[in-house]
């Protein structure tokens, strides 16, 4: 009689777990991606996922009752710091005009997108080059023309890697010197002295020299919308 022995050690068996694993997450992007837009197909359009790719770490959804509104603040001490609500005229939505040379907010965002890894963030499918240009220039890209990949709009437990997309764009926003400092200049220089004025005019304050502090969000969230796609983004405001 002949006895034959198999053994398994635990790192095989560790990496066979791995493997198989690895081989189911896989077959969920796969499912994904085929349900998302019928596999590898030129023709991408966004059918489920998240709506938008955020640089930030807030909740995609969220519940009206569970917001906190607080008209008098208070500071480190635990004093009120005497903050009042934005006066209605303020809250309306207004679009002013400025020199988009000076504030390259669009050019700004395009070098930031080129600069993330294209399997994570995503990439520009086509470029156009500009009929006054020379073949020598650098081609002109389009951020309505910037691809998000499927697997970065679902999440870890549908097989994909939105949260690692997240934390990954919010760090590339966070670290890009040049997009932060054009971000500070275009608030500082444009949108606050704009937003100042309008305090004056409905009353809020009582001339340009009052003494106004204002707060805004830095670094900003930069919100990807993976488009063409049927998911849209509902903002909600309270008054």
């Amino acid at each position: 009689m002949v006895q034959i022995e198999t053994t398994s050690s635990k790192e095989e068996t560790t990496a066979t777990s791995r493997k198989i694993k690895k081989a189911a997450e896989n077959f969920k992007k796969k499912i994904a991606s085929d349900r998302e837009y019928g596999g590898d197909s030129s023709d991408l359009i966004y059918k489920s996922g998240i709506p938008t790719l955020r640089a930030s770490a807030h909740r995609v959804k969220f519940k009206v009752k569970h917001r906190k509104h607080d008209p008098k603040p208070v500071d480190r001490d635990g004093n009120e710091t005497g903050t009042t609500w934005i006066p209605q005229e303020v809250q309306e939505e207004r679009v002013f005009a400025y020199d988009t040379k000076v504030y390259d907010i669009v050019g700004a965002v395009t070098n930031l997108l080129q600069g993330c890894d294209p399997d994570i963030v995503g990439f520009f499918e086509t470029s156009r080059i500009d009929q006054n240009s020379s073949e020598l220039e650098k081609p002109i890209f389009r951020l309505e023309d910037f691809r998000v990949p499927v697997s970065s709009v679902w999440r870890s437990v549908n097989g994909g890697c939105c949260e690692e997309a997240q934390k990954y764009l919010s760090n590339q926003v966070a670290t890009n010197v040049e997009f932060i400092k054009l971000f500070d200049k275009f608030v500082v220089e444009m949108v606050l002295p704009y937003l100042k004025a309008r305090l004056v005019a409905c009353g809020a304050l009582e001339s340009d020299s009052a003494t106004c502090a204002f707060y805004y969000q830095r670094p900003p969230t930069l919100r990807l919308q993976p488009g063409p796609g049927k998911l849209t983004v509902l903002n909600s405001f309270e008054n």
